[in-house]
């Protein structure tokens, strides 16, 4: 970050790049700038037209038929299907008992998936609007399937990803661990009946952290538009047919919007710290109306997964968060995750007794030599 400049500008051949960092250059350019960088087009034998590569006119088609399907009401619906996963996830945990390590990500990533799955292709909830638009012939059966699977892959992978750091993370430090339980202590008393969306909603602190951690290691690193025309950001002009990336890990940690950026520091984000900001000073899911479509879908499947192990479970680490932050991104599939143990706190259900586990940096920074382990 030192040595970050605020806009830059470099060329790979004949095309043009331009980073910025600054929220109201980030603002501009996500607004006016709806066309994905040719660079997406590497992804086209994956991704095809969906909603993440396709060309602005095929994306408003798109989305103005599957907007209906991420309505509240459906979401709402969504919330018994990952309560049953989420318990599925604490029932592994229990016959877990004793094993020092355990690869959550791979378990988290299987659970997602089939809750995913299991919403798409038997409850047929998720593009019901889809299916009947396909009966009128605006818009195809290959069409239908290509963004199911998208949406599939790209809701199981990245909230089994958030899922996993925020455990990992909360695992290091086992004092803010500790308030996300006694708020959900406060808020869900009685774990036997499954939490509903209004608890849910309650769940502030939570939030809070969920945020703060997609700050520090965003599911994305970057995005990138193309410009389809001058695009006017004092004193600078980034010229029509330039590829602008937005670097989301450095957005995020520009000191001048967060102080102490390297800090974990979930307090950033109650209400009024979140006024003082840029509402560009943070995207996570994008900005403008071709940000993520599932921004409420993911943020409610990571907490009612995150707080249905934490009720039962103290998670405990042995990584730091420099090594996470390092090796964040890098593909699920990959072997050698997290390590990452998880006991069961028989006390959180009212006998018995609780795990000690060593006191994290006590400003929650970012170490780079010792390791947290507990």
């Amino acid at each position: 970050m030192d040595s970050w400049r605020p806009v830059t500008k470099f060329w790979v051949g004949s095309q043009l790049y331009i980073a910025t960092t600054r929220p109201t250059d980030v603002e501009k350019i996500l607004t006016n700038s709806l066309n994905k960088s040719p660079f997406y087009e590497n992804f086209n034998d994956i991704m095809k037209d969906t909603l993440l590569t396709a060309k602005v006119s095929i994306w408003k088609e798109h989305r103005k038929m599957i907007n209906p399907s991420f309505n509240s009401k459906i979401l709402n619906s969504y919330h018994d299907i990952f309560i049953n996963y989420s318990k599925e996830m604490v029932k592994f945990l229990d016959d877990k008992e004793g094993v020092e390590q355990t690869d959550f990500l791979r378990v988290i990533w299987e659970k997602t998936f089939d809750a995913a799955l299991d919403d798409t292709i038997e409850s047929k909830r998720l593009l019901p609007n889809l299916t009947k638009l396909n009966q009128t012939k605006l818009i195809t059966r290959e069409e239908i399937l290509e963004e199911t699977s998208f949406m599939m892959m790209a809701a199981s992978e990245t909230a089994a990803i958030t899922i996993n750091t925020v455990l990992t993370i909360l695992g290091i430090y086992s004092d803010i661990q500790e308030r996300v339980y006694q708020e959900l202590v406060s808020v869900l008393p009685n774990m036997e009946n499954s939490p509903i969306q209004e608890e849910l909603n309650r769940l502030d602190y939570l939030e809070s952290v969920v945020k703060e951690i997609l700050r520090l290691v965003p599911t994305i690193p970057f995005i990138m538009r193309y410009a389809d025309e001058d695009i006017k950001c004092d004193p600078y002009v980034f010229p029509a047919g330039s590829n602008l990336i937005v670097p989301l890990v450095l957005l995020h940690r520009d000191p001048e919007v967060w102080p102490d950026p390297e800090k974990f520091d979930p307090d950033r984000f109650l209400h009024d710290e979140v006024g003082k900001r840029h509402r560009c000073s943070y995207i996570p899911f994008s900005f403008g109306a071709r940000n993520c479509i599932g921004l409420k879908f993911g943020m409610m499947v990571v907490k009612v997964t995150v707080a249905t192990i934490l009720r039962n479970f103290e998670v405990q680490t042995v990584e730091t968060l420099y090594l996470i932050i390092l090796l964040r991104n890098k593909p699920i599939r990959r072997p050698g995750t997290t390590p990452m143990g998880c006991r069961e706190l028989s006390g959180r259900c009212g006998d018995g007794g609780v795990i000690n586990s060593q006191e994290p940096n006590e400003d929650h920074s970012v170490n780079k030599s010792s390791p947290a382990s507990v």
